[in-house]
């Protein structure tokens, strides 16, 4: 049956799968979004659950990256005011 014509009867209505344009763009903005506030927190988007073109394979080296370049600051900083009491 894949790839034939397929006939709608009994009052059957086609419905199209697909978004209209002013949807699709909805869907865009909001992913845009999602990646810009990531940015904004300097993190990565895999952890808000955008993949966002991310392998899984590589998850392990974003979340190795994400806590060099972020986390490991803040950490230091709690460290030394806590050494510091």
């Amino acid at each position: 049956m894949a790839g034939k014509v397929g006939i709608l009867s009994g009052g059957a209505a086609f419905k199209p799968l697909s978004l209209n344009a002013q949807d699709a763009q909805l869907l865009e903005a909001r992913k845009f979004n999602v990646q810009d506030i990531c940015r904004w927190f300097n993190m990565p988007p895999s952890m808000v659950g955008d993949n966002g073109g991310t392998a899984y394979a590589s998850n392990e080296q974003e979340m190795q990256k994400y806590v060099n370049e972020c986390l490991s600051f803040w950490v230091d900083n709690i460290e030394q005011e806590i050494k510091s009491i």
